[in-house]
């Protein structure tokens, strides 16, 4: 049960997030520029009801520590779910590095504990902790006004070009099949 006196999912993670602001701080980019050290405040914030950690300007080894605080933390979580932004790797010259890092820790992690996760873009990834309290857009399922937009699409495909809207629905059908 949630009180007043309970911190907010957001706030809890920038408290538990603090202590990586130091270790972030001796990176060598963060040295060379200290306007890229990786700072909570800055790092942290709510995006459509879920708590997004953007992991840019950290190495995999702090990167692998903040997962392991949030592992911890997951159940606890109210919103259900986290985001974790890892970036396309512009600026490594291995390419995505952390993409490949964060992606096989949140495999393990959901594996340990019977939760889920998707890619969200290239340089995303969502954690489902609890799917029941998660929002639907951090689970990717479809709300009723997407359905009913996407059924009258499909019913004025069908009216309009019989053959073009057949296709559409053949499409349709084996979409949905291979999400299942």
């Amino acid at each position: 049960m949630i009180t007043p006196d309970d911190p907010t999912d957001l706030e809890r993670i920038r408290t538990l997030l603090t202590e990586i602001e130091g270790p972030a701080s001796e990176l060598q980019w963060a040295r060379e520029n200290p306007a890229r050290s990786w700072k909570v405040a800055h790092h942290t914030t709510l995006e459509r009801g879920v708590v997004t950690i953007d992991l840019h300007d950290l190495g995999q080894k702090l990167a692998r520590r903040i997962l392991r605080i949030c592992e911890q933390v997951g159940p606890e979580l109210q919103a259900g779910a986290l985001r974790f932004v890892t970036g396309r790797g512009g600026h490594s010259t291995t390419g995505p590095v952390l993409r490949k890092v964060v992606g096989e820790a949140l495999i393990a992690q959901c594996k340990r504990n019977g939760w889920g996760m998707h890619a969200e873009g290239g340089a995303r990834f969502i954690l489902i902790v609890d799917p029941e309290k998660a929002p639907a857009t951090a689970t990717g399922q479809m709300t009723w006004p997407f359905l009913v937009g996407g059924a009258g699409f499909l019913a004025l495909s069908l009216w309009l070009s019989p053959p073009l809207g057949l296709g559409l629905c053949f499409l349709t059908l084996l979409g949905w099949l291979a999400s299942r």
